[in-house]
């Protein structure tokens, strides 16, 4: 007889509530319910992503309207 280790059972993935704390922690200011984005976030995603001068030349139009 050869010796053969024991084998391990596998253990079952159970699917468990509290598996959304492993991943990434939300950025400040974002609540797990308004995960979604609004349109109004996609604004203000690609205005922070503009240059200071398109920045200041879009609040100039917005103030004028």
């Amino acid at each position: 007889m050869t010796d053969t280790p024991p084998v391990k059972k596998k253990r079952k993935s159970v699917p468990r509530p509290y598996a959304a704390k492993n991943k990434k922690p939300l950025p400040p200011g974002v609540s797990s319910l308004s995960i979604r984005v609004t349109a109004e976030d996609a604004v203000l995603e690609t205005f922070r992503k503009l240059k200071a001068q398109e920045r200041g030349a879009l609040i100039k139009k917005a103030l004028e309207t």
